[in-house]
């Protein structure tokens, strides 16, 4: 059977995968900062949840991991800001390599 698409040009599914991985990203890095915030960390799962249960239908695997990877890549990003200070090699294996490892 043929997947239906979401949306009808290939380039919005696209987008709407961009879109769900950097809101989720975001909602996850608010809740990081030391605040009164830390419930949002709730509703920064929904847009990913919601990209699975989407994604059953339309969604291929690649495009999940896309999602997740630019996730926690901008939840990483404020997370070990601080390891720059220390050693830059470092600083770049862990932005990229530990992303790419949780997702």
């Amino acid at each position: 059977m043929k997947k239906k698409a979401l949306l009808s040009p290939p380039i919005l599914n696209v987008i709407v995968i961009l879109i769900l991985g950097i809101i989720s990203g975001f909602l996850l890095q608010v809740t990081w900062i030391p605040s009164d915030y830390t419930w949002i960390i709730f509703i920064a799962f929904i847009p990913i949840i919601f990209l699975l249960d989407i994604s059953n239908n339309i969604y291929t695997d690649v495009s999940k991991f896309i999602a997740f990877y630019i996730a926690i890549y901008i939840f990483n990003y404020e997370a070990t800001y601080w390891i720059k200070d220390i050693s830059q090699l470092g600083s770049t294996v862990i932005r990229y390599v530990n992303p790419l490892i949780l997702s």
